[in-house]
């Protein structure tokens, strides 16, 4: 499994988090076990959020989506 420093971070986060509620040691293995849990659930919700989203047609479409961006960052339109 490839982590990026953003992963470590958050995980640093949780696992001082969950020995501060445990009050007690906890391994690490416990600890990644519930930290992959929790990034699965959440996973799981943020899908569910967006097939909501997309049955509700709160969508848009890749080409408005890049037309938005490159207006923000100031490129030029993209050539049909």
């Amino acid at each position: 499994m490839m982590i990026s420093q953003n992963d470590l971070d958050n995980f640093h986060l949780f696992a001082t988090n969950e020995i501060a509620r445990a009050g007690r040691e906890v391994s690490l293995e416990e600890l990644v076990s519930q930290w992959r849990a929790q990034v699965d659930v959440g996973t799981v919700e943020s899908v569910r959020r967006g097939m909501a989203d997309a049955e509700a047609g709160r969508t848009q479409t890749l080409s408005d989506v890049d037309a938005r961006i490159r207006t923000e960052l100031g490129f030029p339109a993209r050539r049909q």
